[in-house]
């Protein structure tokens, strides 16, 4: 019995020895950063419970990278503090909406805005002077989808339904501005995301068209109207804001790009339609 509990205590010594490196190494990985705002996880992956939630700019320190990658970005063990109770609460949260202070890290969106902070209000007055760039991929939130699979699956769903789609424009700009607050902090990026979108679908549909006319003098006609259309929209959009002024016109005047490149986008849509046989389906979502 005794030999046993020998046996017993020295493989616990000896356990111990081997993981104390272990957790004075992770805490080596420690870096000050902050959330673009979004759910903490339990675990590495949106499977996992959600225990709370973090606002844009609540600052975090990243603990551990983990190796669970959700669309190319990895998810982060962290600690924050926990504003109702003052202690200091870990979880995971998703790479792609954290960020860091002073250097870029590998698997994080970018470094923060300096001004980031816990307190709201410090946060706002100094984001008035300066605005932070929303992530590419999205809005607050790990569940929330990027602009292309937003218009992409809204297209595919009129096109099921026999429609040609306009009913998408603005599906992706109007849920982001919602779930990031985006107008309240007159940021336009929600809009400019969508436009992005529709830019590449009017571009692949005015190279379809062009390639269909049957003369140089229709391809002349329609490369001249595009130009026009072009310089139109960004000396129009922009007015809203250079005549009123305010971050809140800058979320309009995207806007307006937004719904002009999507218009311009089915116009050309139909266009096509007049040198082939009628088509009964989304845009960019025919068979």
């Amino acid at each position: 019995m005794i030999k046993t509990r020998f046996k017993l205590t020295i493989a616990l010594a000896i356990g111990a020895l081997l993981i104390a490196p272990i957790a004075v190494q992770a805490k080596k990985l420690e870096i000050e950063g902050a959330s673009w705002g979004g759910k903490v996880r339990a675990g590495p992956g949106k499977d996992y419970k959600q225990l709370g939630s973090l606002k844009k700019s609540s600052l975090v320190t990243l603990l551990e990278k983990t190796s669970v990658i959700m669309d190319g970005y990895p998810w982060f063990k962290i600690i924050h503090i926990d504003n109702a109770t003052g202690y200091s609460v870990s979880g995971y949260q998703w790479g792609g909406i954290l960020c860091s202070f002073n250097s870029e890290i590998a698997g994080v969106h970018k470094t923060c805005p300096r001004y980031w902070s816990d307190s709201v209000e410090v946060t706002e007055k100094a984001g008035a002077k300066e605005q932070p760039i929303a992530p590419v991929h999205g809005n607050s939130d790990e569940d929330n989808q990027t602009a292309e699979a937003v218009i992409s699956q809204c297209l595919a769903a009129e096109n099921a339904a026999k429609r040609n789609g306009s009913a998408c424009i603005n599906r992706f700009a109007e849920t982001c501005n919602e779930s990031t607050e985006a107008y309240a902090r007159g940021n336009p990026e929600c809009s400019l995301q969508e436009q992005r979108v529709w830019d590449r679908i009017l571009n692949a549909e005015y190279k379809k068209l062009m390639s269909l006319l049957d003369s140089d003098s229709k391809k002349n006609d329609l490369r001249g109207s595009q130009r026009t259309w072009v310089k139109f929209k960004t000396q129009f959009c922009p007015l809203s804001y250079k005549f009123t002024g305010g971050s809140m016109y800058k979320v309009t005047s995207a806007n307006c790009l937004n719904r002009m490149t999507a218009q311009q986008a089915f116009e050309i849509y139909r266009l096509t339609e007049t040198q082939v046989e009628p088509r009964t389906c989304a845009i960019t979502h025919c068979p």
